[in-house]
């Protein structure tokens, strides 16, 4: 999800290439829910988020989005639908809408 993530703060021009993101001390808590990088890194550039493929950077620009708008490009983009392929039993991802405060509604 990071890669679409991302592509969407580039594309809405929330964020450059060059936008600086502070992820330390490497971890975040959200919703009592701990993300964390392999490795603390702190003020990393949007390009060197990518590079490091930091979970830390990547919630920081997603939190910069409405979850409306997220959801809207993952169903775009095909996520949480059946795949138009003729493959034996295929299922649509495990994705659902999100209630407030950006949790899935869907059940673990």
């Amino acid at each position: 999800m990071k890669p679409f993530t991302i592509a969407l703060a580039l594309e809405s021009g929330r964020v450059t290439p060059a936008t600086p993101i502070q992820t330390a001390p490497g971890r975040i808590t959200i919703t009592g829910s701990t993300i964390s990088d392999a490795h603390p890194h702190g003020v990393l550039t949007v390009a060197e988020v990518i590079q490091k493929s930091s979970n830390v950077g990547t919630v920081k620009m997603a939190m910069q989005m409405p979850a409306r708008e997220m959801w809207e490009m993952y169903t775009q983009i095909g996520l949480g639908q059946k795949p138009r392929i003729d493959f034996p039993a295929p299922s649509p991802a495990a994705c659902g809408p999100t209630r407030p405060g950006g949790r899935s509604s869907r059940p673990r």
